[in-house]
């Protein structure tokens, strides 16, 4: 049997949901079918490398900083994905992020193969609101990746379509992130006494400010963040901790260790964290934005506002407070979890790109 060539397209210089999305999708794939090559920067080939059974090729360093080095590597990443497609003979390219979304449209007059673009979350929040020329260049080629027959679009949540147009929305084919459930499930650890969790970047959006409003007000509770990014230097009070990046296999520790893990985010897509957390049993207590895709305010979690500081403290004084709600929303998560089995997500994709392929 013949496989089918595809090239699993991200470009980042951080770890977040969509990173770890393509990493579940290429280490689960059916590889009796699918001769996957990840194309990836520099800075993410070390985070891929122990996939088996996949070609993880360098398209070189991206910079994320400074405008002008940016699209002089963008340019660079551009001809090596050029040549990436003929040296592997990849018959499909399934991208994520916006800086995919860039080489993706300037592909889009040029004889290639077919185009898959996921919508994770920050290109929707670019789209409905482009202020940089950067930004209404990624809302241009989402336009027209709309308009082209021969690219499909996915998002990861109803969440991220509902405010496109209805022509649009009818083009756009919801398809949820997964969860490893075999890697992410409880552990008989010991918790740690009065804990919060936060998991993510250290960026505005994320409520970071939020949560340590209450930290300050709830000082007999320790706040455990792990992630990097520029708030850093605001996680100084006395009982809040920074243990900053972990990788999966220390994560899916600390979920099974903490009383409950918080994320009062202002912007999400489909957020891998909450999902994480619930598979490992532990109750979460996060916004509607993004985490209402799949958690059921209190039967497998408890859904705050964003910004409504009073909610986020309550909940979790309601949580510490109450171990038996703690047990029962931690099992619901554990069930709900189970639905997002990223086995049953690859499926629907597999499902996709025999459809492209056609």
């Amino acid at each position: 049997m013949k496989k089918l060539r595809l090239g699993l397209l991200v470009l980042s210089n951080s770890w977040g949901g969509a990173e770890e999305s393509i990493y579940n999708m290429a280490k689960n794939i059916d590889k009796k079918e699918f001769a996957v090559s990840l194309l990836v920067n520099e800075f993410l080939c070390d985070r891929y490398k122990d996939i088996r059974s996949v070609s993880v090729v360098n398209l070189g360093r991206l910079e994320s900083n400074k405008k002008i080095q940016k699209v002089y590597t963008l340019i660079k990443i551009r001809s090596r994905l050029f040549e990436s497609v003929k040296k592997y003979r990849i018959e499909i390219i399934h991208a994520r992020l916006e800086n995919s979304l860039i080489l993706l449209g300037t592909m889009l007059n040029k004889p290639s193969v077919p185009l898959v673009f996921t919508l994770c979350g920050d290109e929707t929040k670019i789209y409905h609101n482009p202020k940089t020329l950067e930004q209404k260049l990624i809302r241009m080629f989402l336009n027209r990746m709309l308009k082209d027959n021969d690219v499909t679009v996915t998002s990861v949540s109803n969440w991220l379509v509902k405010d496109f147009d209805k022509e649009n929305k009818t083009k756009i084919k919801v398809i949820s992130n997964g969860v490893d459930i075999n890697k992410f499930r409880p552990l008989k650890l010991r918790r740690f006494n009065k804990s919060i969790l936060f998991v993510g970047r250290y960026v505005e959006g994320k409520g970071i400010e939020d949560l340590l409003k209450v930290a300050r007000q709830l000082k007999n509770y320790k706040f455990i963040f792990a992630g990097k990014g520029p708030l850093v230097s605001l996680l100084k009070l006395e009982n809040t901790k920074d243990i900053g990046f972990q990788r999966r296999e220390s994560l899916i520790k600390l979920y099974s260790q903490v009383t409950l893990c918080t994320f009062p985010s202002y912007s999400e897509g489909m957020p891998m964290v909450g999902l994480e957390a619930m598979a490992c049993g532990t109750p979460v207590v996060a916004s509607y934005v993004g985490f209402g895709e799949y958690i059921d305010n209190r039967v497998d979690g408890l859904i705050i506002e964003p910004g409504n500081i009073i909610q986020l403290k309550r909940a979790i004084l309601k949580l510490m407070e109450n171990s038996n709600l703690r047990k029962r929303l931690g099992k619901n998560a554990r069930k709900k979890a189970l639905k997002y089995d990223i086995k049953r997500v690859v499926l629907k994709y597999q499902d996709l790109y025999r459809e492209v392929a056609k």
